[in-house]
C-alpha cells in the first residue's frame, strides 16, 4: 500500500475539482453531497495556517457548563475511572523511544494490522488505498504535538492524515489510530460528530495494535514504553475532566481561583493546568468515554474477537448524539464503561519487564 503526501495546494486542487463537478451535477442528491464536500474543503483551507486566538477562561467555563448539561450521566463514570487510576498510582508518562521505525515500516505495519483485523474494517481500509483517496504527511513530534490528526471531508471518501513521529512502536499505533478514524467515517460519516464515542474505534485499534506487536519483533521495554505512552494520553483527559469538575463546572469563573484549587489538589505546574483549563470539555469527554468503551471492547476481543468487532460496528453506526441513548445502546450490548478497569490494567500493562503492579 502506498500513501501520497499532501499540502495546502492539494486541498485547493480538490476544492476546484469538486466545484467543477458541482457545475455538471444534475440531481439534487448529487448537488447536496457536493455542497458538503466543497464546504469541508473551504473550511480546511481557511484554517490551514490560522493561529487560533487563545479563548478567555470565562467563555470556556460557560461552554463547559453548557456541555455538562448534556453529559451529566457520563461525567461521574469518568470521575470514578480517574479516581481508580490515581488511587492505584498508575502514573504513566509519554516517553520518546530510543529506536526509530522507518516511515515505510509504519505504513507496512498499519497494513498488516488491518489485514489481521479483517472484516468491514479491512474492506474500508482497502477502499481508501485502491482509489488513491488517502494522503499522509509525516512530521517530527514536538513537546506539544505528537500522535496524529486527520481531515476528512463530508460527502466524499477521502482522508488527509498528519502523523507526528514520536519514534518507536508508538508511531505505528498512531498510524493505526488515525486510519481508524478514516475507516469509522467511511462506515458512518455522522459518527465523526458524535460527542461521546467518535474515538472508540481508533483507541481500540491502537490498544490492539500494541498488544499484537507485543508478541512480535520488539522487546518488552519498548512495548511497555509504547503502551504507557499511549495510555498516558487518555489518563490526561480523565484527569483534566476531574480538574474542570473542581473548577469551571462548580461555577468558579475566576481563572486565578481555579488555578489555586487545581494546584492544591493535583500538585501540578501552574502553566500546565492553565492550558488544560482552556481545553474544551466536550473533547475531553469524547476521548475519555471512548477510552473506557474501548477498554471493554478490548477485553471482549480477547475472548471473542467476532463479537467485539461486531459491537464496534454497531457503535460506529449510532445516529443519536444523545447521552442517554448512547449509554443505553452500550448497555444493551453489555458494554459498561469503566466496569473492568482493574482487569484491563493488569492484563495490558503487566507484561514482562513492566514496573507497574496493581493492588
Amino acid at each position: 500500500m502506498k500513501a501520497k503526501t499532501w499540502t495546502e495546494n492539494t486541498l485547493k486542487e480538490k476544492l476546484h475539482h469538486y466545484q467543477e463537478l458541482l457545475k455538471k451535477a444534475k440531481t439534487q442528491e448529487e448537488k447536496m453531497a457536493l455542497y458538503k464536500t466543497i464546504k469541508s474543503y473551504q473550511e480546511f483551507i481557511s484554517t490551514f495556517h490560522k493561529r487560533y486566538k487563545k479563548p478567555s477562561f470565562s467563555s470556556v467555563a460557560i461552554a463547559d457548563r453548557n456541555f455538562f448539561e448534556k453529559s451529566i450521566q457520563t461525567i461521574p463514570i469518568l470521575l470514578d475511572a480517574n479516581n481508580y487510576i490515581v488511587s492505584n498510582g498508575i502514573d504513566l508518562r509519554a516517553e520518546a523511544s530510543n529506536i526509530i521505525v522507518p516511515k515505510e515500516k509504519i505504513i507496512t505495519a498499519t497494513n498488516d494490522f488491518y489485514n489481521y483485523i479483517g472484516g468491514i474494517y479491512l474492506e474500508k481500509y482497502n477502499e481508501y488505498y485502491q482509489t488513491g483517496a488517502i494522503y499522509i504527511n509525516f512530521s517530527k513530534a514536538t513537546n506539544n504535538t505528537w500522535g496524529g490528526d486527520i481531515l476528512r471531508p463530508e460527502g466524499i471518501n477521502e482522508a488527509f492524515l498528519n502523523l507526528y513521529l514520536f519514534n518507536g512502536t508508538y508511531d505505528i499505533a498512531s498510524s493505526v489510530h488515525e486510519h481508524g478514524h478514516a475507516i469509522g467515517a467511511s462506515i458512518n460519516e455522522s459518527h465523526l460528530k458524535n460527542p461521546f464515542v467518535n474515538e472508540v474505534e481508533s483507541i481500540l485499534f491502537e490498544l490492539l495494535c500494541l498488544d499484537i506487536i507485543d508478541k512480535n519483533e520488539y522487546d518488552f521495554d519498548e512495548i511497555k514504553r509504547a503502551k504507557e505512552t499511549s495510555i498516558s494520553v487518555y489518563h490526561g483527559f480523565l484527569n483534566n475532566i476531574d480538574s474542570k469538575y473542581m473548577t469551571t463546572l462548580s461555577g468558579i469563573s475566576d481563572r486565578k481561583r481555579a488555578l489555586e484549587i487545581i494546584r492544591e489538589k493535583y500538585k501540578l505546574d501552574a502553566d500546565y493546568i492553565d492550558g488544560e483549563l482552556l481545553y474544551p470539555l466536550d473533547n475531553l469527554v469524547n476521548y475519555a468515554t471512548s477510552y473506557l468503551v474501548a477498554i471493554e471492547l478490548f477485553l471482549l476481543y480477547k475472548r471473542n474477537s467476532y463479537a467485539a468487532l461486531n459491537i464496534l460496528e454497531q457503535i460506529i453506526r449510532i445516529e443519536s448524539y444523545n447521552e442517554e441513548d448512547i449509554l443505553n445502546t452500550l448497555h444493551n450490548y453489555g458494554i459498561i464503561p469503566g466496569k473492568n478497569l482493574k482487569t484491563f490494567y493488569k492484563q495490558y500493562l503487566n507484561i514482562k519487564g513492566t514496573s507497574k503492579k496493581l493492588h
